[in-house]
């Protein structure tokens, strides 16, 4: 399983592979709007 986290420790995003490669599973928790604004988006 792979894993990345944000800046307060929770799983953003996570998935999970066989010994070659393939996507078995894949989550994506539901995340709050971001703050800032992306970069180069109108303000």
């Amino acid at each position: 399983m792979l894993a990345l986290m944000d800046a307060d420790g929770n799983i953003a995003w996570s998935g999970e592979y066989d010994e070659w490669g393939n996507q078995l599973n894949e989550e994506k928790p539901a995340s709050p709007a971001p703050a800032v604004p992306a970069a180069g988006a109108a303000v």
